[in-house]
């Protein structure tokens, strides 16, 4: 009887601090700049993905492959198959094995938040896929994270910085050398996150798609790459390693503006926000005003 592989992990929601928007190379995911997160608890918000892998009759001429998202089937998409063929294309006996066989893969996800809302569900969805199929594998201590987080990137950017915890830096890199690194972990500054979701329908305009528009049409988005996110990196940097929130807080505010700015300076002009958000970022500004210190931020 042939062997069964099946693993079963958890993916986390990671929120940028400062904004991965645009790709250097669409095919292989490498970004514009680098970016820096914080990743959320797993307890409340996460996807969990189960994979089963089984080697099937040899007279079918390629893998078969399903995918269901909170008990529905759905689509498999080629980065999905990218992340597969990364793995069976890695110089272990068990990945070259399967590589020359025809397999069965069953993929059963479940999201306990909105999909393609805005809360980085195809990061969460990635890495929860990377890690299940690590797990699947026995790829522990095999495979290194660092390796793990380049996977990731081939089915979502963002998701290579989910396979750590704490905050992490998405390294643009030089050629299919990009990767995410743990710069703190969890426990390295008491940060209370709030999650708010002002709309729960799908964006109007995917994440994919708004970053080639305003790659290719903002003039303040050029602007960004060249003279600004560098700057914000550094400096976010400086404040999480002091521990200060002043200056992290009016950072974090500023690149989600500068973001959105560009966003906005598109065409068409693509806006994620609402009104909502607004009273999100007036109440914010308000509260610190009162208090006469900033003790809250906002990132979108």
């Amino acid at each position: 009887m042939k062997k069964i592989y099946i693993g079963k992990a958890k993916g986390p929601i990671n929120i940028a601090l400062i904004k991965y928007w645009g790709k250097e190379d669409e095919e292989l995911i490498i970004p514009l700049n680098n970016s820096i997160s914080l990743t959320l608890d797993t307890n409340t918000f996460y996807t969990e993905t189960k994979v089963t892998i089984q080697p099937i009759d040899n007279s079918i001429k390629e893998n078969l492959i399903s995918l269901s998202i909170n008990g529905k089937p759905s689509n498999i998409t080629n980065r999905v198959k990218n992340v597969f063929k990364k793995f069976f294309s890695l110089d272990i006996p068990i990945c070259k094995e399967l590589s020359s066989l025809i397999l069965d893969i069953k993929i059963e996800s479940i999201n306990t938040f909105p999909i393609a809302s805005g809360c980085a569900s195809s990061a969460s969805s990635m890495a929860a896929l990377v890690l299940a199929i690590e797990s699947a594998l026995k790829l522990e201590n095999i495979v290194s994270k660092t390796e793990l987080t380049k996977i990731a990137r081939l089915g979502s950017g963002s998701a290579c910085r989910s396979i750590f915890g704490g905050i992490c830096e998405w390294v643009k890199g030089s050629g299919d050398n990009s990767y995410a690194i743990q710069l703190y972990e969890n426990n390295y500054w008491n940060l209370g996150i709030k999650l708010i979701i002002v709309n729960q329908r799908e964006k109007d305009i995917s994440s994919s798609i708004g970053m080639k528009i305003t790659k290719e049409t903002s003039e303040l988005f050029k602007y960004r790459i060249n003279n600004v996110v560098n700057n914000n990196l550094e400096k976010l940097k400086k404040s999480l390693k002091e521990k200060d929130f002043n200056s992290f807080s009016e950072i974090v505010i500023k690149d989600s503006n500068n973001f959105h700015a560009c966003c906005r300076d598109s065409y068409p002009s693509i806006n994620y926000l609402n009104e909502e958000s607004d009273f999100i970022m007036k109440s914010v500004m308000v509260l610190n005003k009162l208090i006469k210190k900033n003790i809250c931020a906002y990132t979108f």
